[in-house]
């Protein structure tokens, strides 16, 4: 299971998600759903990474 509590995402000195807690399964297939420009490319940004 992947565990994150309390996160403040953004870019450029600008807070786009200001608190974010999450949960993930391993083993099971998640989707991230919202319209354009709420922040869900920012969201996926830091695990990109890993």
């Amino acid at each position: 299971m992947l565990s994150a509590q309390e996160l403040k995402l953004g870019y450029d000195d600008k807070v786009i998600v200001p608190q974010l807690s999450l949960e993930v399964d391993t083993g099971r297939i998640h989707c991230l759903i919202g319209p354009n420009g709420c922040g869900l490319s920012v969201l996926l940004r830091p695990w990109s990474a890993c």
